[in-house]
C-alpha cells in the first residue's frame, strides 16, 4: 500500500460558506487517511496454537482480527478459544469448515453490530447531531494525533467560532473520551454528545459556550 495514501492526514472543514468548496471525506477515504504506516502491521498473518473443545488447533489470521477477537474476549467475558468454540459450533457447518473465514466475518459483524448500537443508544438518547438543531459549522479531523494534540488543536478550532456555534472533532485517541470531557467542563462549552465509532474513531460534538473564548 502506497505511503502516501496510508499516512495520518489532519483536516479541517467548514461547513456553511465554505460547503461549496471542499466536500467531506467519504468512508472509504477516512479509512485510507487512518492507515497509518506503522499500521501495517495490522495485515500482517499471525498463526496461534489453541486448544479448542481439547483438541490443539493452529489459526492463522492477519493481527487486526485477532485484535478485534481479543476486543470481544473482553467485552463478552470470555475466553478467546471459548469464542472459537462458539463460532465452530453455530457458524463452520456453512462455509465448508473453514474456521478462519468465519472468524474473519464475525469480527466485521461485531464491528458493524457496535456501531450500529452506538447509533441507536445516541438516537434514544436525544444526543445525535439532528437533535442540537443545526449541523456542525466545522469539523476537525484529529487522527493519528495522541494527547495533547487533539485538545490543543481543538481549543484552536473553537477560538475561530462564533458563541453557539458547533465543532465536530475525530480523533483515534484512546484516553480522548475522558479529555474533552474535562475539556470542555473547564472551558464552559457543552458537549452536547460522544461516540465511539467503528475501527477506534471517537467522534465528538461541542458547542461553544457564549461566556468563554476557548
Amino acid at each position: 500500500m502506497d505511503e502516501a495514501v496510508c499516512s495520518a492526514t489532519e483536516t479541517l472543514v467548514r461547513s456553511g460558506d465554505d460547503a461549496g468548496t471542499r466536500r467531506r471525506e467519504s468512508p472509504l477515504e477516512r479509512m485510507f487517511s487512518l492507515c497509518a504506516p506503522e499500521d501495517r502491521k495490522e495485515y500482517e498473518p499471525e498463526r496461534r496454537s489453541l486448544r479448542i473443545d481439547g483438541h490443539c488447533t493452529t489459526i492463522r489470521l492477519e493481527r487486526a482480527f485477532w485484535s478485534v477477537l481479543e476486543e470481544i474476549s473482553s467485552d463478552e467475558g470470555m475466553t478467546i478459544p471459548e469464542i472459537i468454540a462458539q463460532v465452530a459450533y453455530h457458524c463452520q457447518n456453512v462455509n465448508d469448515k473453514n474456521l478462519a473465514s468465519c472468524l474473519r466475518v464475525l469480527c466485521l459483524k461485531y464491528i458493524n453490530t457496535c456501531a450500529w448500537a452506538a447509533d441507536e443508544a445516541s438516537s434514544a438518547e436525544g444526543r445525535t447531531p439532528a437533535a442540537s438543531g443545526q449541523a456542525p459549522r466545522m469539523e476537525l479531523d484529529t487522527s493519528g494525533l495522541i494527547c495533547p494534540q487533539p485538545i490543543l488543536k481543538t481549543k484552536k478550532a473553537l477560538r475561530s467560532l462564533e458563541p453557539g456555534e458547533e465543532l465536530r472533532v475525530i480523533t483515534t485517541d484512546p484516553g480522548s473520551a475522558m479529555d474533552f470531557e474535562v475539556f470542555c467542563r473547564a472551558m464552559g462549552h457543552r458537549l452536547v454528545w460522544d461516540r465511539q465509532a467503528a475501527c477506534g474513531t471517537y467522534v465528538f460534538l461541542i458547542k461553544k459556550n457564549a461566556a468563554t473564548d476557548a
